[in-house]
């Protein structure tokens, strides 16, 4: 098993292409409606996963070259031209204050044009025009935090609320979330009132961490997501493949990405990692393992990419290289993981895994598309089955290293909340970041045709 996943070669172009219609299409989809479910948005929601499919079954194919000269790069460029354009041509989120958007439009003028000049072979600015993209995209994010000072949603107000208690000594599982909503339809039975979750913190301790960077240096938790998302485009502006650019535009372009930061949706923070978990693999492997144990003690669902660490192990694979990874990455989850277990064990499980959520008919899923009367028609373990399905796939046809990784995690993740009780913009939000990673990672040798060594001992 080990021997014939190290012989696999890098991600070729076919899994660029593929990883660019994922993108698209997720983006798309949670464009339409917020995340939430609609018909057209599902439609979009299955092309994604075909893409997906395919993309993992050839990820070691490459495709004619004129794709890999110019193919990607156009399309790509296409496609984030129309983004471009939906962002400026409606409300980028939903809690808006009445502020001046000429702010915006003018910041928004200056990010599309260090965004087109990125698909260029020179960029104006030379070294520093990677610089300066970014900073045009964190005005946008601290325009947005400024405009919108206080969604309501409850990632928002309990993260808020657990810092505070952090702050004053509290621990932050062991106390009561606030209720934004002042109803209990959306938590499951017996967990809530009008006024109270009655649980703690739901969330890792590695997110309230991150959070608090930013709660504590700029008053606002959301601070810590934009740096996330900033980093997750830096990790795939230098990636140093061919098509790094072109993946960092989608992903920040993407049409509901100031929604995404407004929501103070966590997921960002799984984005940022995994980029840097993919950049650690191509520029510093040294660092991939404790990176990866990093990403893992981020949300709950993480533990499902558990199985796609063996594609991030650089051969030659023997006993000793595969232990001293794993070890590696279960000392970095259990660092930042373990003191907030023995502080409180009971506040702590209960609340990152007693809370469950109630099966949701508005979800982006296919399980809420084929409900009637808002309850679905399948049994929920069926997501189980289908997740089964593309890690048998990921075994038997994956490419190795960063993309690989990339687009198979993509799989795992569109699959497991296309298929979910409970499923919105942030979660496809998250696939839709996981392929754009793998879109950036793809490695082509534009000078040859020839297969590419994958094992050191080949050259």
């Amino acid at each position: 098993m080990n021997l014939s996943m190290e012989r696999r070669k890098d991600a070729g172009t076919w899994a660029a292409l593929t990883a660019l219609v994922a993108v698209v299409s997720i983006g798309q989809a949670i464009q339409i409606s917020n995340g939430a479910l609609h018909p057209a948005a599902i439609k979009h929601i299955g092309v994604a996963l075909c893409a997906l499919v395919l993309g993992v079954a050839f990820s070691q194919a490459r495709g004619p070259l004129w794709l890999e000269r110019w193919g990607i790069v156009a399309l790509g460029g296409l496609s984030a031209v129309f983004q471009l354009q939906q962002l400026g041509s409606g409300p980028p989120a939903m809690y808006l204050r009445a502020v001046p958007f000429g702010e915006y439009a003018a910041v928004l003028i200056v990010y599309a044009a260090l965004s087109a000049a990125l698909f260029a072979k020179g960029p104006w600015l030379g070294r520093l025009h990677g610089l300066a993209w970014l900073a045009s995209f964190w005005a946008l994010g601290a325009w947005l935090i400024k405009a919108s000072p206080s969604p309501m949603i409850d990632v928002f107000t309990w993260t808020n609320h657990a810092l505070t208690a952090l702050a004053g000594g509290s621990d932050p599982y062991a106390i009561w979330m606030p209720n934004p909503y002042h109803h209990t339809l959306w938590y499951a039975p017996n967990t809530a009132d009008a006024e109270w979750v009655h649980l703690g913190f739901p969330y890792p301790p590695l997110s309230l961490m991150i959070s608090w960077v930013g709660w504590f240096f700029g008053g606002d938790m959301r601070w810590a997501n934009l740096g996330l998302l900033a980093l997750a485009g830096a990790t795939m502006r230098w990636s140093r493949g061919p098509f790094g650019p072109v993946a960092a535009v989608l992903l920040l372009t993407t049409p509901r990405i100031l929604f995404i930061l407004e929501q103070a949706w966590t997921d960002a923070y799984v984005v940022g990692l995994l980029g840097l978990v993919a950049w650690c693999a191509r520029r510093a492997p040294r660092w991939t393992a404790v990176c990866f144990g990093l990403l893992l003690a981020t949300k709950q669902y993480a533990v499902f990419l558990v199985p796609l660490g063996f594609l991030l192990i650089p051969p030659p694979w023997d006993r000793k290289r595969v232990l001293r990874f794993i070890l590696e990455a279960v000392a970095a989850g259990t660092l930042v993981t373990l003191p907030w277990i023995l502080w409180n064990p009971s506040g702590f499980m209960g609340s990152l895994f007693v809370s469950g959520h109630p099966f949701r008919a508005e979800s982006l899923s296919f399980l809420a598309y084929t409900a009637v009367d808002g309850k679905p028609i399948y049994p929920l373990s069926i997501q189980l089955v289908f997740v089964a399905l593309a890690y048998v796939l990921i075994f038997f046809r994956s490419a190795r290293g960063a993309a690989g990784f990339a687009l198979s995690s993509a799989l795992v993740i569109n699959v497991f909340f296309s298929f979910s009780k409970h499923a919105f913009c942030n979660h496809h939000f998250l696939a839709l970041a996981s392929a754009a990673v793998a879109l950036a990672f793809v490695a082509t040798d534009f000078s040859s045709r020839s297969p590419q060594p994958s094992h050191p001992a080949a050259t």
